[in-house]
């Protein structure tokens, strides 16, 4: 820059390098943002997609996302001012289309960190925080070999698998959201079971606590869009309002609320199976506050007997002397191998949609025809939709 009397200034460091790529809106126009890129001081690269109002009043939430990320800022007034004029100021040419969920959005399926399915238009997932992504790690024959292998004669196991890869079908095969409830006394290895569930989206990490969906729910839910929502100890969330929180996520709506100028903001809405477990039901919990459970919150939350008679949650062993060693096998794997196998699902679902809406429609008819009593009521009817949609997703997972 220059001076007043135009002879020029020291140079100023502002920050480590930070790339604004793209500028980003959504569909119609609205949600304008910037599509940042920088690496961490390990080499690492981040991306975020940055909302532009995250620039008016001090800026402090945007920086504290990208020094969250890795990204070194000048300390002081100025060089915070600079960055900000830096960010605002940059003008490419690209543009990206941003939407505030995950998952399918016509003929691409959005994840935190990428899109899979060939757009023409890009399509990604914009966030208030920089979101960590669904992280991989290991090979897709490695996670078949280290942990979908020792699913294989375990019921309880093979049945978590085929909810997390029901997720992501909710939308094609027009089922409604809801969840499974695991119910079995501690330490038989429900948690185990929903680390195997995780591992085929991400980390042990992407598991969330029931605690964390009483206020943060809206937000939790568009992040887990078209993918499975793992949900630990049921008897963390209040008896009071585990019947509203499961009613909520398996309704798919939020709440509407008024935005600064008094107008109704558009409410939240999701699609989502989420996957919980507890020593007791939801019904039981909520008899603990003096609360009933209606049928309504029943069918969201259909109760698993998480034991299975033999090991606790586990049937086959696979050579380990019991449950507790089988057990922590299955933690160490799922730590290890993990976040492959939902994206080569999408894939395949992408290319293969033709047939996999036939297969689907096979399997689902088979399946109520032996085990839906003909006179059955509305609430089985919507029971045995949800366990259809899980044997589809698991047949269909296990041919591609």
């Amino acid at each position: 820059g220059m001076d007043s009397e135009g002879q020029p200034t020291e140079p100023q460091w502002i920050c480590s390098p930070l790339t604004v790529a793209a500028r980003t809106r959504d569909p119609s126009g609205l949600g304008w943002g910037y599509l940042l890129e920088w690496e961490d001081p390990d080499k690492g690269k981040h991306t975020w997609i940055m909302p532009a109002k995250l620039l008016t009043a001090s800026g402090e939430e945007y920086r504290a996302e990208l020094q969250d990320g890795g990204l070194a800022i000048a300390p002081g007034t100025s060089a915070r001012n600079l960055l900000t004029v830096y960010i605002q100021t940059s003008a490419p040419d690209a543009r990206v289309t941003c939407v505030d969920k995950t998952g399918w959005h016509g003929d691409v399926f959005v994840l935190a960190d990428r899109t899979l399915g060939a757009s023409k238009a890009k399509v990604v997932f914009q966030s208030a925080r920089a979101i960590r992504p669904v992280r991989e790690r290991g090979t897709l024959k490695e996670w078949q070999d280290h942990v979908g292998a020792l699913c294989q004669g375990n019921s309880r196991l093979l049945f978590v698998c085929s909810v997390g890869f029901a997720a992501p079908l909710l939308e094609l095969a027009e089922e409604e959201n809801g969840g499974f409830h695991l119910v079995g006394p501690s330490s038989i290895g429900k948690s185990i079971a929903q680390w195997v569930a995780c591992s085929l989206f991400g980390g042990p990490d992407f598991k969330r606590s029931w605690r964390a969906t009483d206020n943060g729910l809206e937000g939790v839910a568009s992040e887990f869009n078209d993918l499975l929502l793992a949900l630990d100890e049921l008897s963390q969330v209040h008896p009071k309002i585990a019947g509203e929180v499961a009613y909520m996520l398996a309704h798919g709506t939020g709440k509407h609320r008024a935005d600064r100028t008094g107008g109704a903001r558009q409410a939240l809405t999701w699609r989502l199976l989420f996957l919980s477990s507890g020593e007791i039901g939801l019904a039981d919990h909520m008899a603990e506050a003096g609360k009933r459970a209606h049928a309504g919150q029943e069918v969201r939350l259909l109760e698993v007997p998480a034991d299975t008679g033999k090991y606790g949650v586990f049937e086959d062993l696979h050579g380990y002397p019991n449950g507790a060693d089988f057990g922590s096998a299955l933690k160490q794997v799922t730590g290890e191998y993990y976040g492959t196998p939902i994206p080569a699902f999408i894939e395949a679902l992408l290319s293969r949609q033709e047939e996999t809406q036939r297969v689907a429609r096979e399997l689902k008819q088979d399946f109520l025809e032996r085990h839906l009593p003909k006179d059955a009521g509305g609430q089985v009817h919507r029971a045995a939709g949800r366990f259809a949609l899980c044997v589809v997703a698991g047949e269909l997972a296990t041919r591609y």
